[in-house]
């Protein structure tokens, strides 16, 4: 049996409960993963400066925390405020750990993505993939980066690593000419 025919447990980190999730998507051979293509593609190629952000506008933004707080409101969330040189924006998380309110201690350099909206502290971004990044000479992603059809539990980062994995097979996978 060749890898890509394989079940979709032989792929690295997927166990019984991922293998369930991804099923749930029609996912159950290695093969299964290449065709369960993207429902579209976001560009993360370029970093914005924080003052040229709109509402509605999708965009890759760097900057130094200045603060970070819990804030009571309708709901509790995490508040993070970025700086760069040219304005301000929020981070704004209503799921949290502990362990992501460490981490966005001031004086850090936060790399994140999302959309831009008008929010009570001016623009913010809710929920953004971010990473905690090393500055400017951080590369930004190469290639647009695909969203693909997801379920419940299963997130896009970990969706996008099990199909580098999978293409990474093909790579190794007999090549036929059909002639």
């Amino acid at each position: 049996m060749s890898d890509l025919a394989a079940p979709i447990t032989a792929l690295k980190g997927v166990g019984e409960a991922l293998s369930l999730k991804l099923g749930r998507l029609g996912i159950e051979r290695v093969s299964d993963l290449l065709f369960h293509l993207p429902l579209r593609y976001q560009d993360r190629t370029r970093l914005t400066p924080i003052g040229l952000l709109r509402s509605g506008q999708e965009a890759v933004i760097e900057g130094e925390v200045t603060a970070c707080d819990v804030v009571k409101g309708r709901r509790r969330s995490l508040l993070v405020r970025l700086r760069d040189a040219s304005g301000i924006l929020s981070l704004r998380f209503f799921h949290f750990s502990p362990a992501q309110q460490q981490q966005m201690r001031p004086g850090a350099t936060v790399r994140a993505f999302g959309e831009a909206r008008a929010g009570a502290t001016g623009l913010e971004i809710y929920h953004p993939e971010y990473r905690l990044s090393g500055g400017s000479e951080t590369p930004v992603e190469e290639y647009f980066t695909p969203i693909y059809p997801t379920t419940e539990g299963l997130n896009q980062p970990r969706l996008r690593a099990l199909a580098q994995q999978a293409l990474g097979l093909l790579d190794n996978a007999p090549r036929r000419c059909l002639m």
